[in-house]
């Protein structure tokens, strides 16, 4: 993988593989070489505040995980 591979967004693969764009966010979580950007969970006085991560999918690591879709 390289940082010059083109990275897309999970609507992106949500639209191509016909799946909701939360579908497509569980099934890359954890998945190694996903770049995410955002913040952690923190404490807003008692409440806690959610985290919100802008996830980013490089190809190669896509078509890993659409190979690991297609053995199931």
């Amino acid at each position: 993988m390289s940082m010059f591979e083109k990275h897309h967004s999970p609507k992106y693969y949500a639209e191509l593989w016909g799946m909701s764009v939360g579908r497509v966010r569980r099934k890359f979580r954890g998945e190694p070489g996903v770049v995410l950007d955002g913040q952690p969970s923190h404490r807003l006085g008692t409440k806690l505040k959610p985290s919100y991560f802008t996830m980013s999918i490089p190809e190669s690591v896509a078509a890993r995980v659409y190979e690991r879709m297609r053995k199931k």
